[in-house]
């Protein structure tokens, strides 16, 4: 595998210019597995049969770095796979909104249910012939 985004250790021909190639070792030999453009854009990926994941460009931030071009592992879709600490952020992200959708459903409930019991009450008291909110 080759990637040289900052172009350090190749000419803009040796590679063709790609910032990606990836190559794999079959019957003694190397096969190309990046189509012959090479990958040279963020979104572009290249599938590793034999390990089940694939290599992607991603541009962003990454552990409170500037913005910069990334390699990452991805799915057969292309979709980046999250490392470990961002897996956790996710998790976490997921778990407090479910906290808040749990704690707004429980004030809906409680305002419901008040509601419900003032309206029993009302009803307790029309039965017994007494006038409700005296």
């Amino acid at each position: 595998m080759v990637f040289d985004p900052l172009r350090q250790i190749q000419g803009e021909t040796d590679i063709n210019g790609a910032l990606l190639r990836v190559w794999a070792i079959a019957v003694g030999r190397y096969i190309e597995l990046t189509p012959a453009e090479g990958i040279v854009a963020t979104g572009q990926s290249v599938w590793l049969e034999t390990v089940g994941l694939g290599l992607t460009l991603w541009l962003g931030e990454f552990e409170d770095t500037t913005n910069q071009l990334w390699l990452c592992w991805c799915d057969r879709s292309g979709q980046v796979i999250p490392t470990g600490v961002e897996g956790q952020q996710i998790a976490q992200q997921r778990a407090d909104v479910e906290r808040q959708r749990a704690e707004r459903l429980e004030a809906l409930l409680r305002r419901r249910v008040g509601k419900a019991s003032r309206r029993e009450a009302a009803c307790r008291q029309t039965s017994q012939g007494i006038e409700p909110n005296q």
